[in-house]
């Protein structure tokens, strides 16, 4: 924001801008190859979620409905919808093995884990 108020850059904020974008669009590059996925919160927090709870996720990303099936566990063979929010969060909460997993941390923001029916 400049000093009248409004969301202009000057000269310099754009080109300090447009080095960070430039920045942000390589690490981007090197997570979507880490992780096969885009490198969004939806993506990373699918791969994440997988990782942890051993979710096998659907090859293309964009199943109405669903991003995988669990692999083990209690829940083997359900579908599941993962959900990623990018927001600064810290600690790790998981609530009870019902209809929902909460998981909140500081590398992967928040991922909401529901079983589909």
């Amino acid at each position: 924001m400049n000093d009248k108020g409004e969301e202009k850059l000057d000269e310099r904020n754009l080109t300090t801008l447009a080095g960070l974008l430039r920045i942000r669009h390589s690490i981007d590059d090197e997570i979507a190859t880490l992780i096969g996925r885009p490198p969004t919160s939806g993506g990373i927090g699918e791969v994440v979620a997988a990782s942890i709870f051993d979710i096998a996720l659907t090859p293309s990303g964009v199943t109405p409905g669903y991003d995988g099936l669990f692999a083990s566990g209690p829940l083997a063979g359900m579908t599941v919808n993962v959900k990623a929010y990018a927001e600064r969060a810290y600690g790790l909460d998981i609530g009870p093995l019902t209809n929902t997993r909460q998981t909140r941390s500081r590398a992967c923001s928040t991922l909401r884990i529901s079983p589909s029916p």
